[in-house]
């Protein structure tokens, strides 16, 4: 199964938020924020990560974690691609209950 990118932004942006990282809403393209924000064992207060919303893909180039809302779900806990989809309330492509990811 594949997100869209109108999926994986909407992903990405409520990671971003729950996790109180900064950012700016409007910008579509490529924006640095802090890789600690994001939960990465990196753990830095400079902005050493890109966040690319209307993709809903981020890119570390501290600890050289990249991906999208799901490769994020992942790294943080350990499950494999279904196990993410299950913990964001994903099912066959579409959002079926609240995620639970955090």
């Amino acid at each position: 199964m594949r997100l869209t990118d109108e999926q994986r932004s909407r992903f990405l942006i409520r990671i971003l938020e729950e996790k109180g990282v900064g950012y700016r809403p409007g910008q579509l393209g490529w924006q640095k924020v802090s890789c600690y924000g994001m939960g990465h064992a990196r753990g830095d207060l400079n902005p050493s990560a890109s966040i690319n919303i209307g993709k809903g893909s981020y890119k570390c180039f501290g600890c050289d974690l990249a991906g999208d809302a799901v490769d994020l779900v992942m790294q943080e806990t350990g499950l494999d691609f279904q196990g993410a989809l299950v913990r964001m309330g994903i099912e066959k492509g579409q959002v079926v209950e609240e995620p639970t990811w955090l």
